[in-house]
């Protein structure tokens, strides 16, 4: 009889330390289902889109929206357009210049929770500047995917001045817009 409510209570207080709900969540960025893309305006009469292909981060969820984060890098070579030409240009020192700035990388300063939306701040730094931004990311969804893990997904939409970070490149001629479009789509996978 002692030995059943020793076990009770064992069981019981592991029950509690299993159902307690985690202090942080921590999500890896699954770059095979995530995309960071660019729309810039050519000679002012169409857009030219863009990826990059190389992607990493995590994205620390803590239960008080104001403590959590948002770090992702990107790799400046794994920029793709569909023309090996233009990649080649844009890797080079007229634009990305990625041999002495290899990485593009975002970390928040401050994340707000709004119902499914959350308000992102923070550090965008590119071809060796570092601009503060403000991206709203929207929650697309959670649950398990095909192998039984964890996912969520996010999307949102930043327009930045290309100028701000010292790529000016065919903008006085008016051959590639300063504005640039970026289209963020995370899916991450709880750690």
């Amino acid at each position: 009889m002692k030995t059943t409510s020793t076990f009770a209570a064992v069981a019981l207080v592991a029950t509690m330390f299993v159902a307690a709900p985690a202090a942080a969540e921590t999500w890896s960025i699954d770059a095979a289902h995530s995309a960071v893309l660019f729309r810039v305006k050519h000679v002012g009469v169409s857009y030219t889109w863009g990826r990059f292909r190389k992607l990493s981060g995590t994205i620390n969820v803590e239960k008080k929206a104001n403590k959590s984060s948002v770090m992702f890098e990107i790799a400046a070579n794994s920029v793709y357009t569909n023309w090996k030409q233009r990649d080649k240009h844009l890797m080079g020192p007229d634009f990305f210049n990625a041999k002495l700035y290899p990485t593009i990388s975002f970390k928040s300063t401050r994340v707000r929770k709004a119902g499914k939306n959350w308000n992102v701040t923070g550090e965008l730094s590119m071809h060796g500047k570092t601009k503060k931004v403000t991206v709203r990311m929207k929650q697309v969804g959670q649950g398990k995917g095909p192998y039984g893990k964890t996912r969520t997904g996010f999307s949102g939409k930043l327009t930045i001045k290309r100028s701000d970070f010292g790529i000016t490149k065919f903008i006085k001629e008016k051959v590639v817009s300063d504005r640039v479009e970026l289209y963020i789509d995370l899916e991450a996978i709880l750690q």
